[in-house]
């Protein structure tokens, strides 16, 4: 599920100066049409996590393919098995080898304005990224799944900008 020119390596890139790098993107190729969308990656060890930053595509922020709705789905194994994601599932729920570790709604426009007439001070704001928690109870993991249900738009696409995780290793 994902645009070749657009890899999952995009949400980890980072600039000369340590930040985001906010000007490339992930980007879904969804050929099914239907929702949900997802990308898998390696944390490189395993931890528990605690919170992390999501930076939308800068990019129809509030009407295009940023996620509005989404899960991340977790897992300590190194190959775990084949897994589809359901649309939605409660938090905690195991699939296999995976669970999921938190769901997540990325704010609408702070001003309170239509996600068709968002302000520029909304964009900017949208652009500094947004925290979220992840459960306390969520297990240790090495690979995680975003998944996500829907997008700003309400299209079939996926896309974001930046991920950074917070986590203990121990």
């Amino acid at each position: 599920m994902l645009h070749s020119s657009y890899p999952i390596s995009n949400l980890f890139d980072t600039l000369s100066n340590g930040g985001p790098n906010t000007g490339s993107f992930w980007h879904t190729d969804n050929k099914t049409g239907l929702m949900p969308v997802w990308c898998t990656f390696t944390t490189g060890t395993y931890a528990k996590l605690s919170r992390f930053r999501l930076i939308p595509r800068n990019f129809d922020i509030f009407t295009h393919n940023n996620p509005k709705l989404f899960s991340l789905w977790g897992t300590d194994s190194d190959r775990p098995g084949p897994f589809t994601p359901p649309l939605f599932a409660e938090e905690g729920t195991k699939i296999g080898e995976w669970e999921n570790l938190g769901n997540f709604s990325f704010n609408d426009p702070l001003s309170g304005a239509a996600r068709n007439a968002s302000t520029q001070a909304d964009k900017d704001e949208a652009l500094k990224g947004q925290e979220f928690t992840v459960r306390f109870n969520a297990p240790k993991v090495r690979i995680i799944r975003m998944v996500v249900s829907e997008s700003m738009g309400r299209t079939i696409q996926g896309n974001a900008a930046d991920l950074t995780f917070w986590g203990d290793e121990r």
